[in-house]
Parts: structure tokens; C-alpha cells; sequence
């Protein structure tokens, strides 16, 4: 793998010379960029995680149990124009002491109010977990519909099952833009697991 080196302006000032080191490293920053290099910038037609300046710099990490303990729920950092966005679940579960919906609601930037909640996938038991993704296509183009990608399973005592997997529309009576997401239970909290936020570029 290429190695990504950092250039900065003052190298090339006119009447100065480009050493052998600089040469190498003009020859090797656009592979570093492509193979995903440590400190080289992501490559924002690709999946990375929303926060990242660099390769290696923060996750997308959204919700930690460990960190945040239980929640009634979580919202994403607000989204940006010109991207698309994918959530990633790991064994995210309930605090409830039974069945319990995962619920979505999108946040419209124009009507300034969360849309009707979506349940997605049913959790039997507290001992289950949530594992999968969901996609966010084209939130920030202003629509009367915005489509949703989810493929989402339940990993419990009996291994995992893929419960949730297609494709669905959010419908606004005014053509507006998507602002951010939320991620609840129909009763108690979010106790356990991991919540990524990751974004490409739309355009």
C-alpha cells in the first residue's frame, strides 16, 4: 500500500525546487488516496464515516452503551447537502422487560417537525439485539418523497435472523428536505450496542 504524505503550500513557492522525497510523495498521494492510506483524505464518492477529515480520524460512532448508558433515544448529527447516509445497528437492544418496536422518524426541514414514526422491526426480548443497516438516499434534494434502504435482523438465543430487508418512502404533503433521523423503542430505552453514522457524496 502507497503511504500518505501531507504537502503543504510553502513546499512549492515559485523558484523552489522539488526534491526526490516530494516527487515520490506527488506519485504516491493519489494511490494513498485511493487504497485508503492512514492519514490521507477519504474518498467522498465512497461510504466513510460522517465525522472522518482523514483516514484513521473518528468512526461515526453516534451511540456507545458504554459511553451513554441508557437512552429514550438517539438523533443524528444533522445531515448535510450534496450527501447521501447510511446508519450501521450493532446489537443495539431494549431495557424492556418484553416485545419492543424499533422505531424511525425523520426530522422535515420545512414543516420543522419529526414525520410519523416508522416501526421497522419488532425485538422480542431484552436477551435480542438489532444488527444491520439503513440508508438515507438523496435527503437534502427537496421532494415530496425521500427512499429508505433498510436490511435489519435480529441476532438473539436462536442466532440471527434477517427480519427487515427492502426498501420504503417517506411522503410529505410539502416537497422538502430530510434535516436529521431519530432511533427509539416503542417503551423503555436504548441499553446496549452501537449506533455508526456513515455518508457519501450524492452528486
Amino acid at each position: 500500500m502507497s503511504s500518505w504524505t501531507t504537502l503543504s503550500s510553502a513546499l512549492f513557492t515559485v523558484g523552489k525546487p522539488i526534491t526526490s522525497a516530494i516527487g515520490l510523495a506527488l506519485n504516491e498521494n493519489p494511490s494513498a488516496i485511493a487504497e485508503g492510506a492512514t492519514s490521507a483524505p477519504p474518498v467522498r464518492a465512497g461510504w466513510h464515516p460522517y465525522d472522518q477529515t482523514a483516514v484513521g480520524t473518528n468512526d461515526g460512532l453516534v451511540y456507545s452503551s458504554a459511553v451513554s448508558g441508557t437512552v429514550a433515544n438517539v438523533e443524528s448529527p444533522n445531515f448535510a447537502d450534496g450527501y447521501e447516509y447510511a446508519f450501521e445497528f450493532d446489537q443495539v437492544s431494549h431495557n424492556g422487560a418484553g416485545s419492543r418496536d424499533f422505531q424511525i422518524e425523520f426530522y422535515r426541514a420545512t414543516s420543522a417537525a419529526y414525520s410519523a414514526v416508522k416501526t421497522s422491526i419488532t425485538i422480542a426480548t431484552p436477551s435480542d439485539s438489532l444488527t444491520g443497516r439503513l440508508e438515507v438516499l438523496h435527503p437534502r434534494i427537496t421532494r415530496k418523497a425521500h427512499v429508505i434502504r433498510e436490511e435489519l435482523g435480529i441476532d438473539g438465543n436462536n442466532g440471527f435472523t434477517a427480519a427487515m430487508t427492502g426498501s420504503y418512502g417517506i411522503t410529505h404533503t410539502t416537497a422538502q428536505k430530510l434535516l436529521k433521523v431519530r432511533f427509539s423503542f416503542s417503551a423503555d430505552g436504548i441499553d446496549a450496542g452501537k449506533i455508526y453514522m456513515y455518508r457519501r457524496r450524492a452528486d
